[in-house]
């Protein structure tokens, strides 16, 4: 880098990293589901092996690796959705009338998919424009 011995180097990292490591994600196997704006999983690993379709991050604690599956409006979508179909509800309510009406509904949702590319796409897709 050039920089003189014993000047004081300080690093950072993006929030989903910083999140794994807050939570206690950092040995093998420790997995977290973030779900904020976006939503991920968050898997962390010692082997860096990159995967076409995920992310590859290096992880805040040496030696590890944090392997990200990203959906680009987890959260923004449930916000949307509540804000859309759950507006005579009362604030603290809302996503318990939700989970009444989806016990209601049989296995399969009679047929409803939904593709929540409201902000484009991340993993496992790449595509901004979905």
């Amino acid at each position: 880098s050039g920089l003189p011995a014993g000047v004081p180097v300080c690093a950072g990292s993006a929030d989903h990293i910083a999140s794994a490591l807050a939570t206690g994600c950092a040995e093998e196997g420790d997995l977290l589901l973030k779900i904020g704006g976006s939503a991920d999983i968050l898997y962390t690993t010692a082997h860096g092996e990159p995967h076409p379709r995920l992310f590859l991050d290096y992880h805040d604690v040496p030696g590890r690796f944090v392997i990200n599956g990203c959906m680009a409006s987890g959260g923004a979508l449930l916000h949307w959705f509540v804000e859309q179909f759950c507006r005579d509800v009362p604030g603290p309510r809302r996503f318990a009338a939700l989970d009444a009406e989806a016990a209601a509904v049989p296995p399969g949702c009679e047929g409803l998919t939904v593709l929540p590319y409201v902000l484009g796409e991340k993993t496992p897709i790449f595509d901004p424009a979905a």
